[in-house]
């Protein structure tokens, strides 16, 4: 429930929810104020324009901070005695052609970076993701069954209760450091990475970033002025990812004006 409940307070911010809400707004003032309404609604239109342009969205991924891997630096006698914890990034439910709850989009590219990594060092698996929608599969059962189905990659161990960053440490925590463990190799988003990051260390981890989907360099061309789908999804994920460093910094204050 508290999981619905802030992804529908974080959907009122993040367009084109917002975007759409004022346009509503601007409707309803039509009639007793007509100049406010029309200038809402032209707000409204001019914003998701403005959002679904790809030169917008790059630019606005650049004001996100990125960690880029630090997977070379760390040595190689211990990687061995680190785990690799690869966090969820959704389901697509009831797949017709798998014939079950599977991995979505985002969540294959975090889970091909994590096979490799093991590939890489040998070091054991621990998946995280929970069951926010009472989906038939966690998410972290759905990445185990990919990994070990279909990468051929063991997992060993399944974090199923998180449905938030926070509550992906704090799970994780538990059941890794009651193994001695409490180095890992954290993969997830490279624009998720910088608050992934720091809430992993604060849970009790030594955190080395293993980030995927690194930004790239782009040639700025003519296609990057014709609006697209795609482009509103990215600049409504960078929105999201912003609103979330709020809501954790908020939360940090909160706790420590308690202590």
């Amino acid at each position: 429930m508290g999981f619905l409940f802030s992804k529908l307070i974080s959907a009122f911010f993040l367009p084109p929810f917002n975007a759409l809400l004022l346009a509503l707004i601007g409707l309803y003032c039509l009639k007793k104020r007509p100049r406010l309404g029309r200038g809402l609604i032209l707000i409204s239109l001019l914003a998701i324009a403005f959002l679904s342009l790809p030169l917008t969205a790059h630019y606005l991924e650049k004001t996100l901070p990125h960690h880029y891997s630090a997977f070379e630096k760390f040595p190689d006698h211990d990687r061995q005695k680190t785990a690799i914890v690869i966090l969820g990034a959704g389901l697509y439910e009831k797949a017709p052609e798998y014939g079950e709850d599977t991995l979505g989009g985002h969540a294959l590219e975090r889970v091909r970076y994590g096979a490799k990594l093991h590939r890489e060092t040998g070091g054991p698996i621990l998946v995280a993701g929970g069951r926010p929608t009472k989906t038939e599969l966690s998410e972290g059962e759905a990445m185990k069954r990919v990994l070990t189905r279909e990468f051929h990659v063991p997992v060993r161990w399944v974090e199923d209760r998180s449905n938030t960053t926070f509550e992906n440490a704090k799970f994780s925590y538990e059941m890794l450091s009651r193994e001695g463990i409490d180095h890992i190799l954290l993969v997830t988003h490279a624009s998720h990475m910088p608050r992934a990051q720091s809430i992993f260390e604060k849970s009790g981890f030594t955190v080395i970033p293993a980030p995927t989907m690194l930004p790239q360099k782009q040639e700025i061309t003519l296609f990057h002025l014709i609006p697209s789908a795609g482009a509103l999804s990215k600049s409504s994920f960078v929105f999201h990812e912003w609103i979330g460093r709020l809501w954790y910094w908020m939360r940090t204050c909160s706790t420590a004006s308690k202590i």
